[in-house]
């Protein structure tokens, strides 16, 4: 997910990614370093420095990547991938810092409009409550080793729904030749997991004639905490 605190869009981008670094660097008079000030590291702000570098030289003798890629007479393909995976590349290493600094006691309104770190009464709040609805499902063997699944939190509807508050579908299996399962799956580590309510399930033609166990619950990718309880144990015979 694209952080909502550093900017989308290459010009907003460029203005920020100036603006921030040289207020994490500033040392005040009789001070620290605003960054350190708000729990970053030496190393940390050697990073910033070392990544503005490559961005934007002041004066232009070398220029950085998106004053190439802003130069009409030096635009091209090249200098869009590089501005591209340059902002991708910024996220992955500024993001963790601006969530130590969101954290930080010593963090001011100032501090956070500057960054563009968001008040803590205006961060958004989670669902904490698991998901208590279990997985009912319609499950169809379509031929060729393939079971098509149809999920929803109830036996009402008849379109495949997700459970509020889930995102996703896991299902864990097991395959036998006999009818009778003698080691019940553990369900650490689903074989499968869905975004979609309705999918299919293709296991192979060669296992035509097996026995399938299956047990599914559902889940929030983002807040594991509140995943449902596993349901009971689907038997069927794999067509």
């Amino acid at each position: 997910m694209r952080s909502t605190r550093i900017p989308p869009t290459q010009s907003a981008f460029n203005t920020y990614i100036q603006a921030a670094i040289a207020f994490l660097t500033l040392i005040p008079a009789g001070g620290v370093a605003n960054g350190l000030r708000l729990g970053l590291t030496a190393q940390n702000l050697t990073d910033l420095g070392d990544m503005l570098l490559l961005w934007w030289t002041n004066p232009p003798a070398a220029p950085g990547i998106y004053q190439r890629h802003t130069d009409p007479g030096s635009k091209t393909k090249n200098t869009t991938d590089e501005v591209k995976l340059f902002m991708k590349n910024y996220r992955t290493l500024f993001n963790p810092m601006l969530r130590t600094m969101a954290g930080s006691t010593a963090i001011t309104v100032s501090d956070r409009n500057k960054l563009n770190i968001a008040q803590p009464g205006t961060l958004p709040t989670h669902h904490t409550i698991p998901i208590s609805e279990g997985v009912t499902a319609r499950i169809i063997s379509i031929g060729g080793g393939s079971l098509q699944f149809t999920c929803r939190p109830d036996g009402l509807s008849k379109r495949g729904k997700k459970a509020q508050y889930a995102d996703t579908i896991q299902l864990d299996y097991t395959l036998s030749d006999s009818a009778t399962l003698f080691e019940i799956p553990t369900c650490e580590f689903p074989k499968l997991i869905s975004t979609k309510s309705s999918f299919t399930l293709p296991l192979g033609p060669n296992k035509s004639g097996k026995y399938i166990f299956i047990k599914m619950r559902w889940a929030n990718s983002k807040n594991p905490a509140i995943n449902g309880p596993w349901g009971a144990m689907i038997v069927m015979l794999v067509g």
